[in-house]
């Protein structure tokens, strides 16, 4: 009987020590970049192809927009960790219409994910663009968004997870 009373007891206390354990969703890593980086964020960011204005509200309360066939980048500066890394798109403005919005993730200078967004009917929030896997230590992640399909455009923030 003692015996079983101290196996049952140790089961119990190694599996509570797996739980706690456990790596958490409050535990992922995550790297904001705005589309015009600021000083202490994770990554730069600019135009690469046609005319963009840039407008106030948004996250960190400015964004850009584009009437015609723009490209914008935001790049970053050896973040995470190796395993999987998410990358989001921050849309939520009335003025982003665009329908054919095409998004790349390139990791170095592979391309890792694509996906097209309609900015016209994304929620207001982060957007998931996609997961890159097996990704090393300190990469330097790019994503690219293309005005593929006319219409206003936005770029706002873009944010990683690990």
């Amino acid at each position: 009987m003692k015996n079983k009373l101290k196996v049952g007891l140790f089961s119990v206390l190694v599996i509570l020590l797996i739980v706690i354990t456990l790596p958490s969703k409050a535990d992922a890593a995550t790297w904001v970049i705005d589309n015009d980086a600021a000083a202490g964020q994770p990554g730069s960011s600019g135009i690469t192809g046609g005319s963009w204005s840039y407008r106030g509200g948004g996250m960190f309360n400015d964004h850009r927009i584009n009437y015609g066939n723009g490209s914008y980048a935001w790049n970053t500066h050896g973040i995470g960790n190796s395993g999987r890394m998410n990358a989001y798109a921050y849309i939520n403005n009335r003025d982003f219409v665009g329908m054919g919005n095409y998004y790349f993730v390139v990791n170095g200078s592979s391309m890792g994910v694509s996906k097209i967004i309609n900015q016209n009917t994304a929620p207001g929030g982060y957007n998931y663009i996609g997961t890159i896997n097996n990704v090393s230590a300190r990469t330097n992640y790019h994503i690219m968004l293309n005005n593929a399909g006319g219409g206003a455009i936005g770029a706002d923030a873009v944010q990683f997870t690990q």
